[in-house]
């Protein structure tokens, strides 16, 4: 039986030494692409979130100018595809009373819908009170 040099012993074990590096540098890698995917995913969601919020507050904004502000539901879509719904709702205070003012407190709810790229539904909701006369 042949002896096996230990130059050879070495060089075979600098092999196994390279190939277990490459596998650990191989998964380094897919864990950083999987990162990044995922955050470029967020920033992209984020995006869609603040376009949303955009929507909701101008609805809002709406209500008591275009939209009227008594009780009822109005609801459309915009130009970038997300849906709103305006619910008007009368504010009824707990403790504290309006008393004999003019004014009359509305609850203002708005909620916006869309899908994600992925065809998830996804919503943004905000709720406000707003004050008319009469």
């Amino acid at each position: 039986m042949p002896a096996v040099s230990a130059r050879n012993a070495r060089s075979g074990f600098m092999l196994i030494e390279t190939l277990v590096a490459f596998s650990i540098l191989v998964l380094g890698l897919v864990i950083l692409f999987q990162l990044f995917g995922e955050g470029f995913r967020n920033i992209r969601n984020s995006g869609r979130d603040e376009a949303a919020l955009h929507v909701a507050i101008s609805q809002i904004t709406r209500v008591g100018r275009d939209i009227a502000l008594s009780p009822g539901e109005q609801s459309g879509f915009d130009s970038s595809g997300f849906q709103w719904i305006i619910t008007v709702s009368p504010y009824t205070p707990g403790a504290t009373s309006l008393g004999s003012s003019p004014l009359r407190a509305y609850w203002v709810h708005c909620e916006v819908r869309w899908r994600t790229r992925n065809g998830q539904s996804a919503s943004l909701s905000l709720k406000t009170v707003k004050l008319s006369q009469g």
